[in-house]
């Protein structure tokens, strides 16, 4: 394999209709050829990933991840429209270097485990409230987005382990939350914080740090070593100051890029198979 592409819907609405993704090994990174013919997949490709267009003559919205170091991959991409948004940046720290005592909680504010049966319409709700000030997050109907949640956590398997989600409440109110998945990605000790969000009301009261903290204790009991998590370098609820402040730092940053792809006269009826490219 010399390279390969996905065009796939994102987890949850956004900005973009689709997410885009175009690799050429480094052997074959010369070969504009390839790229093209690529390139050419993912174009008609995506018309059957997005079945049902915004509006007539919108277009279709393309949002593509593109690491710092990969020049030839970013090149490829701005010559084809593609325009660069904003920056991801990947924080990390060691759990044996994580600070875990920290201030007292906040008053009034208890931290426990998430329960998923009983907790999950609370849940799904305080997420799309904290996630609306989140770049990229558009509204969706609440019974629609308690079922997409639901979908969410079934479609992880046996990734999501119960013990390593955890919110925080004020009375009976779920205003915060944060989820762990340890070994991610078959990586021994290798742990990845999902979803860390406070709700605009209960923000600036010490509540994500809190939470943080207590992730860390839990992933240390476990075995982890390390956790990571993807922040937006734009982020305006947090920002990096949050999780520099708990000992993470940045690894690498990514790229985000855009590009609006018009809509053709038909769709077609069917995308080549990439074996043919």
């Amino acid at each position: 394999m010399t390279a390969y592409a996905q065009v796939y819907k994102p987890e949850f609405p956004s900005v973009w209709d689709v997410l885009h993704d175009v690799t050429v090994l480094p052997d074959a990174a010369g070969d504009d050829g390839l790229w093209d013919d690529i390139f050419s997949w993912c174009d008609r490709y995506q018309w059957n990933v997005r079945q049902e267009l915004r509006a007539p003559g919108m277009g279709i919205r393309c949002g593509a991840r593109i690491h710092e170091r990969d020049t030839d991959k970013r090149r490829q991409y701005e010559s084809r429209g593609f325009r660069h948004v904003r920056n991801e940046t990947l924080m990390r720290v060691g759990l044996s270097e994580a600070p875990l005592e920290g201030p007292e909680r906040p008053e009034g504010i208890e931290v426990r485990k998430l329960d998923l049966e009983s907790d999950l319409e609370g849940y799904a709700l305080a997420y799309g409230e904290a996630f609306r000030d989140h770049w990229g997050q558009v509204d969706i109907p609440p019974d629609e987005l308690i079922r997409r949640k639901k979908s969410e956590f079934k479609s992880w398997g046996e990734m999501y382990v119960p013990d390593m989600w955890f919110v925080a409440l004020d009375g009976d109110t779920i205003v915060g939350s944060v989820g762990s998945f340890p070994d991610y990605g078959n990586v021994d000790g290798r742990c990845y914080l999902y979803h860390v969000f406070v709700r605009r009301a209960w923000r600036n009261r010490r509540i994500a740090s809190t939470l943080l903290r207590t992730a860390f204790q839990a992933l240390r009991e476990r075995g982890g070593r390390t956790v990571e998590l993807h922040v937006d370098s734009e982020n305006m609820t947090y920002g990096l100051e949050l999780y520099r402040g708990l000992g993470m730092r940045p690894v690498w940053h990514q790229h985000l890029y855009e590009r609006t792809v018009p809509t053709p006269s038909q769709r077609p009826s069917s995308a080549p198979d990439i074996e043919t490219l």
